[in-house]
């Protein structure tokens, strides 16, 4: 079975592969936490990018598997040790927040692609540029191979 993950923004919903073989640590993590409903919000400082963070997955990872800094359209990223969870919708890159007016690099571990009504799905994540905050729901699903 190829695990997926499915996306629900209002009324538009979509889902993304699972790369199981590539990062399972981190994958199993977020896995075992959903579903997940809460806000998602735009990652200011990464590009073209939204975020989650969900606090209690924080720190349960002892490293990023599979690392990407740069991040492209539907890649779906996972920051083990900060708990947080990101789609990209267009370009961006792993950023941390500004220390001493400086941006910093990060890595997040590429957990995953969305491939299920992509259009419309990236659009509505891109709503968080303008809308700063929208709620998602974050669920399991599984097809057969």
């Amino acid at each position: 079975m190829q695990r997926r993950l499915h996306f629900k923004i209002g009324d538009v919903a979509g889902s993304a592969i699972l790369y199981d073989d590539a990062a399972p640590k981190n994958i199993a993590v977020l896995w075992n936490a959903l579903p997940i409903h809460g806000p998602l919000r735009h990652a200011r400082w990464s590009g073209q990018q939204t975020y989650m963070k969900i606090d209690p997955l924080a720190r349960l990872c002892d490293r990023v598997e599979n690392p990407v800094s740069l991040v492209s359209r539907g890649q779906v990223v996972f920051r083990p040790e900060r708990g947080m969870f990101s789609v990209c919708y267009g370009r961006a890159q792993q950023r941390d927040q500004p220390l001493h007016h400086r941006v910093v690099n990060g890595y997040g571990s590429l957990i995953g692609l969305v491939d299920e009504n992509t259009d419309a799905l990236l659009a509505a994540f891109a709503e968080t540029d303008f809308r700063g905050s929208i709620p998602i729901e974050i669920y399991r699903g599984e097809y057969p191979e």
